[in-house]
């Protein structure tokens, strides 16, 4: 006899997010981007509409589902993600 409880659990587990996790961050207006300005070395925010952002986590501020800001590296530059209702709209593609 199939045991359909545990297939169903596995679908609904949710791959955590750590340092070193390989994600993919769809625009949202949930989400505040920013990226160091060259010139100036403030953080500057992003009017990113377009393509989502691929990248590696490399750095997480808060703790377990307190997690509010996540530094990504994608194509050579450093974003940092703010989210106001956690971590939903980051998709984990590789652990």
């Amino acid at each position: 006899m199939l045991d359909y409880r545990s297939i169903d659990t596995d679908r609904k587990k949710k791959k955590m997010i750590t340092e070193g996790t390989l994600v993919k961050v769809q625009p949202s207006p949930d989400l505040r981007v920013r990226c160091q300005d060259p010139e100036l070395g403030h953080l500057q925010d992003i009017a990113w509409t377009g393509d989502p952002i691929v990248g590696v986590v490399t750095k997480m501020w808060g703790s377990g589902h307190g997690v509010r800001e996540v530094e990504l590296f994608s194509s050579g530059e450093f974003f940092l993600i703010t989210t106001n209702n956690g971590l939903s709209e980051i998709e984990v593609l590789q652990c």
